[in-house]
């Protein structure tokens, strides 16, 4: 079974993580950007999601 990516449980369907990510960013900044939600708590949100993924692949 090929590793990495995410797998839909409902559907079985494995999505690349590349994907994902770009997903989470792309919504994050279109969340920020159509006022959603404020800049700074999608600042913050943002460093959160960069420091515990750094911190997991080291």
């Amino acid at each position: 079974m090929p590793t990495g990516g995410y797998v839909i449980p409902l559907l079985h369907l494995r999505v690349p993580e590349a994907a994902v990510n770009l997903g989470f960013w792309t919504v994050l900044g279109a969340s920020a950007a159509l006022g959603a939600v404020d800049p700074p708590l999608a600042a913050l949100v943002a460093a959160g999601v960069i420091i515990a993924r750094h911190r997991t692949r080291a």
